[in-house]
């Protein structure tokens, strides 16, 4: 597999997994515009605040995923990590 096959297919997952929360989020935004405007009768409020309540869940799950993943090369190197060099492991340098 080429160098740039390799960028190609990174850059789509890191640009998926956004796309995919957005979509996710925007999906149940208009669920939950839906559910108010149309479907707002006084038999139905407790369904719909039972959904309300998961899609409001949900998109806080999905926003943290999403800024927990924005954060992750930030927090500094691990204290347990063993340094491998070029000199120790060349096999394993030849492949990066």
């Amino acid at each position: 597999m080429t160098f740039r096959l390799r960028a190609v297919r990174a850059f789509a997952l890191l640009v998926g997994f956004f796309l995919m929360g957005v979509v996710l989020l925007s999906a149940m935004a208009v669920l939950d515009w839906l559910l108010m405007t149309r479907l707002l009768t006084a038999q139905a409020a407790w369904f719909e605040g039972t959904v309300l309540t998961v899609t409001v869940l949900l998109a806080f799950a999905i926003l943290r995923g999403i800024f927990v993943f924005l954060r992750a090369g930030r927090l500094g190197p691990l204290p347990h990590a063993v340094a491998v060099t070029p000199q120790d492991q060349p096999e394993l340098w030849e492949q990066i």
